[in-house]
């Protein structure tokens, strides 16, 4: 008997410390899968169906693993709810019922702590025209005089993000162990926590955030799973994309601006040049006007973006000399006020050589970006323009992104630690045969060598779910305004069976405010929650309190989202979920598969869509006792070749086409 058997059997650990224990067949293989990657060195991908129980199926084999070699294990989350999930529930559970020596930490970006020494300074002259502002700046500093770990999440209100970065540590600012601050530091508390824990619980933004900063945020680990692996992809895409524009120009402008007035006594006093300084900052400025004038004359007139570009459209070379500039004066200043300061008449001018050599760093960064993308510098990357009016001005962005993260993700993860352990409920997708795949995540990923398993859902689906599929439904591509206005009616129509309890998915905004918008024009009874008009939390908040309701969302709402119970029982997926065809980063992967010899469509563009599907379809169904329909309006599911590798992707059950046999299921 392994370690996880004598844990997951019906005699073994679990079954002692919790009622009513049921073995999970799927969690037990999981588990010891993941047990034997670990005695291996090697990697695993797993998909795991809803109600197996992923989380613990990986944790017990690792914290085991981990607490007996004194082991360092990441597990890296996409939402905020799962990692919450892990750190507030899953361990200590596992601590107090398996292995009371077992040590764990949440991992949050620095940004995410507040400052002691930057609550002290806090002057209250920064929001003295905003009420709103300056008393969420008094309750922060009332807050940080008796919390424990400084957390911003640990506030009983969300701060205005203007106020929260006025506290918060800023790595450039921190005065590291210098701080008067340093042994009562929330986050320098926070990291010694880290160093001295098996198992560090993160999300996947600040697991690549370590990557790009040598290992210079998370302790050094020796193994790593990748919960909502799904997402890895998108993720990685936006950490090693780079972006830049007028926006950003203006932006670091204004910061530099307002350092050169708030500290102009100590800068005279320090720092001769400051007259230079002001002089070049004047001069790039007018660098950035004319080369961003320029940019906006070149788009105008080429339609709504994104436009692309070729590097002879621009020279850059004004600007970016500018900025070099403009970072070596500030450089220089920074050495003049840190060497030249008085310690007496600090006070918030302590922070002014940090914020000098911050911004100098700021400079370059630009200055970089805007060679590497307007130069097309990496014929791996996709680069592109955007443009935005904003009162009667044009901003211009700038923006490139890697055609293939694989090589990346190679270099970071793969060849680096063992073992790398992926999973999530929705890895695979159904090949020609109908047979589950994992081609299509290790081709996008550059996973060339780990185990696979398939674990399907323990949940009886066939008597659980129906699903849904209108006859006489028009195909959305062919008759787009006459598909609107029956989607329209058909969502009222199971509105009218089940009053409320219904999520209501979308593929793009423009529907979601069409088919709200005529919802509420036609019917005012019905009770519409619809996404950005509330913070997403809070919308789930009022749905699940306010039974008759309808929740209408897109992407955000297609996945991470955990519902179970009578509160949700019914899912309508308004189209099947293709990635946005006119999409630079989609259509540059689409290029790169087509010149491998091979068709897009079914290579690229119909496995994600099925992925996104099937995570859209598990919104439903998350606790044995659950039961609904699912109402896919889209009837391309059901008249194109493609449409049986979606049906294959989910759990089999009943499918019906007339709303009767909606109305009998609930009736019964």
């Amino acid at each position: 008997m392994n370690y996880s058997e004598s844990v997951f059997s019906e005699k073994g650990s679990l079954s002692g410390s919790l009622k009513n224990y049921q073995l999970r067949p799927q969690q037990l293989e999981m588990a010891s899968a993941i047990e034997e990657a670990i005695s291996l060195g090697n990697n695993l991908i797993v998909e795991a169906g809803t109600g197996v129980g992923k989380s613990l199926a990986y944790l017990v084999p690792f914290t085991e693993w981990a607490v007996r070699e004194n082991k360092k294990v990441v597990v890296s989350t996409y939402t905020k709810a799962l990692q919450a999930q892990l750190y507030v529930k899953d361990l200590p559970f596992l601590r107090d019922t398996i292995n009371d020596r077992l040590r764990y930490a949440l991992c949050m970006g620095s940004e995410n702590y507040v400052c002691a020494r930057r609550v002290q300074g806090y002057d209250g002259s920064r929001f003295s025209r905003s009420r709103k502002k300056r008393e969420e700046a008094e309750r922060i500093i009332e807050w940080a005089r008796h919390t424990r770990s400084g957390l911003v999440t640990d506030l009983d209100f969300q701060p205005t993000t203007s106020v929260w970065a006025e506290f918060c540590r800023v790595s450039g600012l921190c005065h590291q162990r210098a701080c008067q601050f340093a042994d009562s530091c929330s986050y320098r508390k926070a990291r010694i926590e880290q160093e001295n824990s098996h198992i560090l619980v993160a999300n996947h933004a600040l697991v690549f955030s370590d990557d790009a900063a040598s290992g210079r945020i998370l302790p050094e680990y020796d193994a790593l799973v990748f919960d909502e692996a799904h997402m890895l992809e998108d993720v990685a895409t936006s950490h090693f994309s780079h972006s830049t524009g007028s926006v950003t120009a203006e932006r670091l402008f204004k910061e530099i601006k307002n350092f050169i007035k708030e500290g102009k006594g100590i800068l005279k006093d320090s720092f001769e040049n400051v007259t230079e300084l002001e002089e070049g900052l004047a001069m790039t400025e007018k660098y950035a006007e004319r080369f961003f004038a320029h940019a906006a004359g070149m788009f105008t007139g080429r339609g709504s973006g994104p436009y692309s570009f070729s590097p002879e459209m621009f020279s850059v070379s004004e600007l970016r000399d500018g900025l070099v500039d403009l970072a070596d004066g500030l450089r220089r200043a920074c050495d003049m006020i840190f060497y030249g300061r008085d310690s007496a008449r600090i006070s918030f001018l302590e922070e002014m050589p940090e914020r000098a050599s911050a911004l100098s760093a700021e400079c370059a960064g630009l200055a970089t970006d805007m060679v590497f993308i307007t130069g097309q510098e990496d014929i791996r990357h996709v680069y592109w323009a955007e443009t935005r009016e904003k009162k009667g001005v044009i901003e211009v962005f700038f923006r490139s992104a890697p055609i293939d993260v694989g090589e990346e993700m190679e270099r970071a993860f793969f060849s680096r630690v063992a073992p790398v352990v992926l999973t999530s409920a929705t890895l695979t997708s159904p090949d020609g045969h109908g047979k589950a795949d994992f081609g299509f995540i290790r081709s996008r990923l550059g996973i060339s060598d780990a185990a696979e398993l398939v674990l399907n859902s323990p949940f009886d689906h066939e008597n659980q779910v129906l699903l849904y599929v209108p006859r006489n439904i028009s195909d959305p591509n062919d008759a787009a305004g006459k598909f609107r206005e029956q989607v329209k009616d058909h969502v009222l129509e199971i509105y009218d069976i089940l009053k409320g309890r219904m999520f209501v998915l979308f593929t793009s905004y423009e529907m979601l405010n069409q088919i709200s918008g005529a919802i509420r024009e036609e019917r005012e009874d019905v009770k519409i929650l619809k996404q950005g008009e509330l913070p997403r939390y809070v919308l789930l908040d009022v749905f699940k309190q306010v039974r008759d309701s309808i929740l209408m969302g897109t992407s955000t709402f297609w996945q991470g989202v955990d519902v179970p119970g009578r509160a949700l029982e019914c899912v309508v997926l308004t189209r099947l979920p293709f990635p946005v065809p006119n999409e630079p980063v989609a259509l540059a992967r689409m290029d790169r598969i087509r010149q491998e010899g091979q068709d897009p469509f079914y290579a690229y563009q119909v496995p994600r869509a099925v992925m996104m599907f099937k995570q859209g379809f598990g919104r439903l169904i998350r606790s044995e006792s659950d039961r609904g329909v699912v109402v896919v309006l889209d009837p391309r599911i059901l008249t194109r070749p493609y449409g049986s590798r979606f049906l294959n992707g989910i759990p089999g059950c009943r499918l019906v086409r007339d709303a009767s046999e909606v109305r009998n299921f609930f009736s019964q």
